[in-house]
């Protein structure tokens, strides 16, 4: 509306601004200095006595009709193509002002039908608010209207439910589904300021980074294992580390995320990609025995190796292989602060938050990864529960810079991941899972 409203405004300038032709020289300015010279020439002769009082008289009236004929011809000549060109004003005037009333209709019926919408719909609205089944029951049922139930969402916990996460996450997977990514992030990063660990909000923000980036940052596995932790059986949690895994070569994690997946999943044609999974997973796994050539599992040079590293499993025994490797970007950041070797500290713990096992290596050198086996017989670990009691467990590594096992700020660390416990039926493990310090503690 404003924008056509501007095109009139625009119409009639131009209708009433180019209609005087400007030729660059002042016509009536020049016929008026014409007068005055002439009554000035008049005058003189007047004095001099060539022409009495009456001449005088005479030769004025004379001018002055002349000069106003004058000054009458140039005007109109000047304003002539006001009537040329009024016509094709008249028609843009008449389209535009045509066009401003329309969208102010077209408007004021959006508006319409919007309060119409709230009026029927208002119930289900607010229930779609704390119950994500009602959104998607809704819009699979009136895809037409998805956009103003989203909007609709948006003014009614604008109005009462502004710091509720739940309502929070429902709206931005309202946004989700009905394309409005830009609105659905500033619901999520609303509801994490007011529920840091809220499940849903979490989950929804590494989806949306997956998406986005085709892989997960650690930023946005420590989001997901929040989900894990509130909900171990969240599908979408699931499949997304279970991809991020098989992208990655992790195909022993990527099937344990997959496997438990499985465990929930009703879905036919997610079961049927699963088997599809699970035949690739097993085809790329064949292959790379049959080349010889493990999992990388860092872009760097030759890992170093725990005494640990190579440790067989022993009957009952449960242990967790993995290869620690600082960030190159997060090296270059701090050259005159790390210097080599430096003590690490690896930390496991359940799902829950309770601690399993907490051991100390050294990392001689930044550009090596360093390869560690961690299990329950380890002389030097501090050991609460046994590894073999559990499927998964979270591990995090940390560089001390003052060699203390208590985290300083300064110090290096790796998110919070989630990694599957090896246990000895199951055989060495084919290569380490790659834990990445890529940040500093606060």
């Amino acid at each position: 509306m404003i924008i056509a409203i501007f095109l009139a405004l625009l119409v009639l300038l131009m209708f009433m601004w180019p209609v005087k032709t400007e030729t660059g020289f002042d016509e009536k300015g020049e016929a008026i200095k014409i007068y005055r010279d002439e009554v000035a020439f008049i005058d003189k002769q007047y004095q001099t006595g060539l022409i009495d009082a009456q001449d005088k008289a005479k030769l004025l009236e004379e001018l002055d009709v002349k000069t106003t004929s004058a000054i009458a011809r140039i005007e109109k000549k000047q304003f002539a193509p006001r009537l040329r060109y009024t016509p094709v004003f008249a028609v843009a005037l008449v389209i535009t002002l045509s066009l401003a009333i329309y969208f102010v209709y077209l408007q004021n019926s959006q508006i319409k039908r919007w309060h119409d919408f709230k009026q029927v719909h208002q119930a289900q609205v607010t229930e779609g608010l704390f119950d994500g089944d009602v959104i998607a029951a809704f819009l699979n049922k009136n895809p037409s209207l998805a956009s103003h139930y989203c909007f609709t969402m948006q003014q009614t916990l604008l109005a009462n439910y502004h710091a509720n996460a739940d309502a929070l996450a429902n709206l931005a997977n309202c946004h989700l589904i009905v394309g409005y990514p830009q609105l659905a992030r500033q619901a999520i990063s609303r509801g994490l300021g007011e529920q840091p660990e809220h499940a849903a909000l979490n989950f929804l923000s590494a989806e949306m980074a997956f998406v986005e980036n085709n892989q997960l940052s650690s930023d946005d596995l420590d989001r997901l294992f929040i989900t894990i932790r509130a909900e171990p059986k969240h599908k979408g949690a699931l499949r997304l580390l279970g991809i991020n895994s098989l992208n990655l070569g992790q195909y022993a994690q990527a099937q344990f995320f997959f496997d438990n997946l499985r465990e929930v999943e009703t879905d036919p044609q997610i079961l049927a990609l699963l088997d599809d999974i699970d035949e690739t997973i097993a085809a790329r796994q064949a292959a790379e025995a049959a080349a010889g050539e493990p999992q990388p599992v860092t872009p760097q040079s030759a890992p170093q190796t725990s005494p640990q590293a190579t440790k067989q499993l022993q009957p009952n025994e449960a242990s967790l292989h993995l290869a620690i490797a600082v960030s190159p970007t997060l090296i270059a950041s701090q050259p005159e602060t790390l210097t080599w070797p430096k003590s690490v500290f690896v930390v496991v713990k359940s799902v829950d938050g309770a601690l399993i096992n907490a051991s100390k290596y050294i990392m001689q050198d930044a550009n090596q990864a360093l390869v560690v086996t961690i299990s329950d017989d380890m002389p030097q670990a501090m050991q609460r529960q046994s590894l073999a009691d559990f499927e998964q467990v979270t591990v995090t590594a940390r560089v001390s810079l003052d060699d203390q096992p208590i985290a300083a700020s300064g110090d290096l660390t790796s998110g919070a991941i989630p990694i599957p416990v090896l246990k000895n039926t199951e055989g060495p493990a084919r290569a380490p899972y790659r834990l990445v310090i890529d940040r500093t503690v606060p």
